[in-house]
């Protein structure tokens, strides 16, 4: 089987680069980007749409799903990382987020710590494993999943370290990649042999 994990088309909130709640918007650029994206998928053989049920990524999945002729299931766990609800709407550089942010990170790798509602580093790992073997099930050969980045990260963390990866390690695994909008992150399951493949990362261009 393979999925193609698909990073929403760029927010609003990408721009202003602020945290985001889940309402917010796609920019006129993220509505071009899932557009393009859609025609790359008209000729893959797609059985099946999955989504987060954040409005970034749902209008990025209708966008592709009217293209391919395709019905969209919405499924939370393919949300983004939950952040504390006192960041929604500041800025990513404003001093309150930069205290939470270096708090966070000094409390990482302590699983039951949290700054108040948020989801620490475990939680992710666990949603993420529980998404993959949400996927496992399924009867479908070529899956499209609707998500967003800090959360792509995450599976793919799973599928690359299954024996577990640090939260200091998987903070450099994230300095040193990327997840751009509309890019798509392509992944093999074999059922015989019960594991997972990292096929391509970030693709940008033509997709198989």
């Amino acid at each position: 089987m393979h999925v193609y994990f698909v990073r929403h088309g760029e927010s609003e909130g990408n721009v202003t680069m602020v945290h985001q709640g889940p309402d917010v918007l796609l920019s006129p650029s993220g509505i071009a980007q899932s557009r393009a994206l859609a025609n790359r998928f008209r000729d893959i053989p797609v059985d099946r749409i999955l989504s987060s049920d954040l409005n970034r990524a749902k209008v990025t999945a209708q966008i592709i799903a009217e293209a391919i002729e395709k019905d969209v299931s919405y499924v939370p766990v393919f949300r983004e990382l939950i952040s504390p609800k006192e960041l929604e709407g500041l800025a990513l550089s404003d001093d309150e987020s930069v205290r939470i942010h270096d708090l966070r990170i000094k409390n990482q790798d302590d699983p039951n710590w949290r700054y108040s509602d948020e989801e620490n580093f475990f939680d992710a790992t666990k949603r993420a494993e529980q998404a993959l073997q949400m996927l496992e099930e399924l009867s479908s050969e070529r899956v499209i999943v609707i998500t967003h980045s800090l959360f792509v990260f995450h599976i793919i963390a799973r599928i690359l370290f299954p024996k577990g990866i640090s939260p200091k390690d998987f903070r450099q695994f994230k300095k040193h990649a990327d997840i751009s909008n509309a890019g798509v992150t392509l992944c093999e399951f074999s059922r015989e042999e019960q594991t997972w493949k990292l096929l391509s990362w970030n693709n940008e261009t033509r997709l198989e």
